[in-house]
């Protein structure tokens, strides 16, 4: 299990999936799954400006290696989905991180 470690104050969520990246240059803010990269160890540099965990070659022989996966789009959609409130969306993100050995944890 990989602990992962969202900072809500650069946590991008709740927009739509067409503005979310892993991370975005400009403002320095991330999906879940921008978190989860660098936790996994890929460094700001190789995520910046990607839209999915396909994207940087993800190819750690985990559930997220296919960017069209259930898990992979499962998480997309909680990060970016409108209407729901922060708890909703943190609950959803952690239940859905733990079936693919991801475990988010929500700070601030």
């Amino acid at each position: 299990m990989t602990k992962v470690i969202v900072e809500r104050e650069r946590w991008y969520r709740g927009k739509g999936g067409e503005g979310s990246k892993l991370l975005i240059g400009h403002s320095g803010k991330m999906c879940c799954l921008g978190f989860a990269a660098l936790a996994c160890g890929y460094s700001e540099n190789q995520i910046v400006g990607r839209a999915t965990p396909g994207s940087i070659g993800w190819n750690l022989g985990h559930p997220l290696d296919n960017p069209e996966s259930a898990d992979s789009v499962g998480l997309m959609y909680f990060n970016d989905t409108y209407g729901m409130s922060d708890a909703e969306r943190e609950s959803a993100i952690h239940e859905a991180g733990l079936k693919v050995e991801l475990d988010f944890e929500f700070v601030d």
